[in-house]
């Protein structure tokens, strides 16, 4: 992305919009909004956001800054991962856009396919041997597997998601466990999500 793209995002994605959709509650005090700062202990409500100029500032802890800094703290992303994030995909930053003329239901796969891939990711930080098998093969980066959401599949989703559970219809239609075994597709595979411009996984 240019420069000019990265600053028309900070301009553009909606602030208030993105902490709000974390659960963080907002409440309107003069042009600024005000609520808990989900960043250190707080009580009284500290971070403040101020929507003409799209920045937040908290009077207890300090942070502050851009939609993307707010990303990156809350999500615990990097920088390259916040900007895939809101650059374009409506549903998470209340831009419009073309994807958001899906179906609700491929919506929804999309939100259940991020969830496989941050457990798999989650996976893989977990699991000293899968990172072997990455060093040993001469590809292991920790910034790349933070960037890429790199993961590894041990076969453990399927007890997390159990034949019972209501995702269970939705992962076998996505492709995630097969439709006739039930069995989890990419058992005992590292995995690396394709990710598209507007920042969804495909």
């Amino acid at each position: 992305m240019t420069k000019e793209e990265i600053d028309r995002i900070k301009r553009e994605v909606d602030l208030v919009g993105l902490v709000r959709e974390r659960g963080i509650e907002l409440t309107k005090k003069g042009a600024d909004f005000v609520g808990l700062c989900p960043f250190h202990p707080d009580t009284q409500p500290s971070l403040v956001i101020t929507p003409s100029k799209n920045l937040f500032h908290c009077l207890g802890c300090g942070r502050g800054g851009s939609n993307l800094d707010f990303v990156m703290e809350h999500d615990q992303v990097s920088f390259r991962h916040a900007l895939s994030k809101l650059g374009g995909n409506g549903d998470q930053t209340g831009m419009t856009h073309p994807a958001l003329k899906k179906s609700p239901d491929a919506v929804a796969q999309h939100k259940v396919l991020e969830r496989v891939v941050a457990y798999y990711h989650q996976t893989l930080l977990n699991e000293p041997k899968a990172q072997e098998y990455l060093r040993q093969r001469g590809i292991y980066l920790a910034e790349a597997v933070d960037t890429f959401s790199i993961g590894y599949a041990n076969r453990t989703l399927s007890a997390v998601v159990s034949p019972s559970n209501p995702l269970r219809t939705t992962l076998q239609d996505i492709g995630i466990f097969n439709q006739k075994t039930g069995h989890e597709l990419f058992t005992g595979s590292i995995v690396v999500p394709i990710i598209a411009l507007d920042g969804r996984v495909r």
